[in-house]
């Protein structure tokens, strides 16, 4: 990984969608964090070449149903955790976002 990669780590929510990604690429679709991230799919399609996507994903409706589900397995908490976790990965896509913003202006 060159530089500008090695940063993601620093970005909040790293740790759910850096897993994801690890899992989607391991064809693990179940994880919850697999989820997180195809949920997540189109913000980040846009950073496609930077995070290595794997190109056979799709989002799906049926994808909020199936990770509530998973969270209901842990318990009455499913829908405090369904948002906590889907606010942390809102916040990496705009974190990445602004890191990309930043980028772009320093090779101007």
């Amino acid at each position: 990984m060159t530089d500008h990669h090695s940063h993601l780590d620093q970005l909040p929510g790293w740790e759910l969608v850096g897993k994801g990604l690890e899992d989607l690429r391991q064809g693990n679709l179940d994880s919850i964090e697999a989820i997180l991230v195809m949920m997540a799919m189109p913000r980040l399609s846009v950073h496609e070449q930077l995070l290595h996507l794997p190109s056979f994903i799709q989002p799906s409706h049926s994808l909020n149903i199936a990770l509530y589900q998973k969270l209901e397995k842990f318990g009455n908490s499913a829908h405090a955790r369904y948002n906590a976790l889907r606010q942390r990965v809102l916040k990496f896509c705009n974190a990445l976002d602004q890191m990309h913003k930043q980028t772009l202006g320093k090779s101007n």
